[in-house]
């Protein structure tokens, strides 16, 4: 404790020590409505995507240092808040905490992915009665009643030491025939493989056959005589007759893996003040830097990859696309 704060509690008396932490108790519930109106906003406004985030949790753990778990608590309690805005006067009042607002939600999420349930907001107020001053261990007694999936854990990840992490999923019989099936077709050249070994034979699979869907060579394929990629045009042309473009989108295989090895395999969107690059690998899409609308062709110089957030959001900023979902605000 740092000392002269502990000196100063020192000099107060037992009644105005109390009150005086009733009184900050009541202002962290204050305060934690205020920040779930703003997460609100900068979600609405997409505001972590002009910073260079690939989403708003990405912006709670790397910008404002909340813990994994704390950013998404706040998170599904901001989803919670924006539907049933009865949730503030609840917070407020000290019937529920941060902790409730996200197991409701949760329960919600789960129902309606699993169950293709879409729960009420009617419902979800009567859930949140339920739980109000509840302990977190009596509440998860009551969700589970509602919604048994909840119960089950997520996919989860924890990491053993710099080389190792430890997985664990929830399989179900099916992915489990599967997997029985594909033991015993290589069984002639893995004998019995464990779940490290196999996952690796799969992936290795998968990659090959998602790079040759994507025409993404790896590096020892891309290796070739230096060539002059800008000349690539956007299309192949016709056999005869007068030399058409028939799609102005078309990007050449070749200029793609110039582009994918030149931004490294991730989102090359960087925040125009702080330089933060994005670098998120999911969703990776090609983007046009001149839009092709207006005269932007596919060669190498005006082509970046982008993460498909990113894209959009940069789609937006050029007025190509109006979409009443993805409201940026005056930003």
């Amino acid at each position: 404790m740092n000392p002269s704060i502990y000196k100063s509690l020192l000099k107060l008396t037992s009644d105005e020590l109390l009150a005086k932490a009733k009184k900050l108790v009541q202002q962290e519930r204050v305060i934690l409505v205020e920040i779930l109106h703003h997460l609100l906003m900068i979600n609405d406004k997409k505001l972590y995507l002009q910073m260079g985030f690939k989403s708003l949790f990405d912006f709670c753990t790397k910008e404002l240092g909340y813990s994994e778990s704390a950013a998404y608590r706040r998170i599904q309690a901001m989803k919670l808040l924006k539907e049933v805005p009865e949730v503030k006067q609840k917070v407020l009042s000290g019937g529920v905490n941060l902790t409730h607002l996200a197991q409701v939600q949760k329960v919600a999420t789960v129902e309606r992915k699993q169950n293709n349930n879409v729960i009420s907001k009617a419902q979800k107020i009567k859930l949140l009665e339920k739980v109000e001053n509840k302990t977190t261990r009596q509440s998860e007694t009551i969700l589970r009643e509602f919604s048994p999936l909840s119960a089950i854990k997520n996919d989860s990840k924890r990491v053993i030491n710099n080389t190792q992490t430890e997985i664990k999923f929830i399989a179900d019989q099916e992915l489990l025939n599967k997997i029985e099936e594909l033991k015993n077709l290589l069984s002639h050249k893995h004998v019995n493989p464990n779940m490290n070994e196999l996952l690796h034979t799969l992936t290795d699979l998968a990659l090959c056959e998602v790079r040759r869907r994507k025409k993404i060579m790896n590096k020892e394929e891309s290796k070739r005589p230096k060539r002059n990629h800008n000349k690539i045009t956007s299309a192949p042309k016709k056999p005869c007759g007068k030399l058409k473009y028939r799609n102005q989108r078309y990007i050449h295989p070749t200029v793609k893996n110039e582009v994918w090895f030149r931004d490294g395999g991730c989102c090359s969107y960087r925040d125009p003040q702080t330089k933060r690059k994005c670098e998120s690998k999911f969703q990776l899409e090609f983007d046009h830097i001149k839009p092709v609308a207006i005269g932007g062709d596919s060669d190498i110089n005006n082509l970046r990859l982008l993460c498909r957030e990113h894209n959009q959001y940069m789609a937006y900023k050029n007025n190509l696309i109006k979409n009443k979902f993805f409201k940026l605000g005056n930003s």
